[in-house]
């Protein structure tokens, strides 16, 4: 079963145990004295009977949430970081500067050449951040088969708008009736086309649902129990029956 398979699954049994907790307060893990406990941090999920620590009443299993980028405001960083934009106190930060043909013109400190071409590599980095980025938004949203599709319906367009100028001017040019009348045809011809051809493919990408989150680091589970698979309710104590009153006899 693969880390991702783990985790999907983990994170359904994560919520169905806590709904059933939810649902009644006082099920317990078999052999264990307190109520289980569902506890949600930022980036963890984790999944007690009730007791700390990683004994059979303790933790029975850690789910790592998965770590996301938002596309949109990364792609903006890593390109102002690649143009040098942005401000910064430091006054030994060149990292904004393309400064890697001056250094090796003129005489400068080491201390400095070494800042240029920290920079430098900061700087291809980025460029390579970048690239990976647009590469898993791409993978992640069917990017290909989406950029298939503009260029599909840009050509359709292109290749009717052409086909239309040039019937107009053939319209405007011939005295015929029965070539002017062939050309009107050919010409209504072409919306049908577009009707049922370019349409469809217009739809298609509006229907298109895009995710502009990436996953830069997937989810994860670490088990260490399975005490939670069997649960018990507390007995409730029976109340003591009230005595009935002694029969009295009527004078």
């Amino acid at each position: 079963m693969s880390d991702n398979t783990q985790y999907k699954d983990a994170l359904i049994d994560f919520h169905k145990e806590r709904l059933l907790s939810l649902s009644n307060p006082s099920l317990h893990c078999e052999g264990c004295k307190n109520p289980r406990q569902f506890i949600s941090h930022q980036d963890k999920l984790i999944f007690t009977c009730g007791s700390q620590g990683n004994g059979k009443c303790g933790v029975q299993y850690e789910i790592t949430i998965p770590q996301y980028n938002y596309v949109p405001l990364e792609y903006k960083r890593l390109s102002q970081c690649i143009r040098g934009e942005g401000y910064t106190d430091d006054i030994d930060d060149v990292s904004r500067y393309g400064l890697e043909t001056t250094i090796q013109t003129y005489e400068f400190s080491k201390h400095f050449q070494d800042s240029v071409k920290e920079a430098s590599e900061y700087r291809k980095q980025c460029e390579s951040d970048r690239t990976k980025l647009v590469s898993q938004y791409q993978a992640h949203n069917n990017g290909e088969s989406r950029i298939q599709k503009i260029h599909d319906v840009s050509r359709i367009r292109h290749t009717n708008a052409t086909k239309r100028l040039k019937i107009q001017k053939q319209m405007k040019e011939t005295d015929d009736p029965m070539q002017l009348s062939q050309l009107r045809k050919e010409y209504v011809d072409l919306f049908v086309n577009e009707r049922e051809e370019l349409f469809p493919k217009i739809q298609g990408l509006s229907g298109d649902v895009i995710d502009d989150y990436v996953v830069i680091k997937d989810g994860s589970v670490k088990r260490l129990n399975t005490t939670y698979t069997q649960t018990t309710k507390p007995k409730k104590k029976r109340k003591p029956r009230k005595k009935k009153p002694p029969a009295t006899e009527e004078s």
